[in-house]
């Protein structure tokens, strides 16, 4: 996943697929749906 790709997810510019969505969470090592939690865990 190229770098520029996620800045852009991070920024909001793209929406992320669910392919995406696992495979971020995979090079994280946390749960997919962490991803979607907000700063106030």
């Amino acid at each position: 996943m190229h770098r520029t790709y996620v800045s852009s997810l991070e920024r909001g510019l793209r929406n992320v697929g669910l392919d995406n969505i696992l495979a971020i969470a995979a090079a994280l090592d946390v749960s997919p749906s962490d991803l979607f939690l907000g700063e106030n865990k």
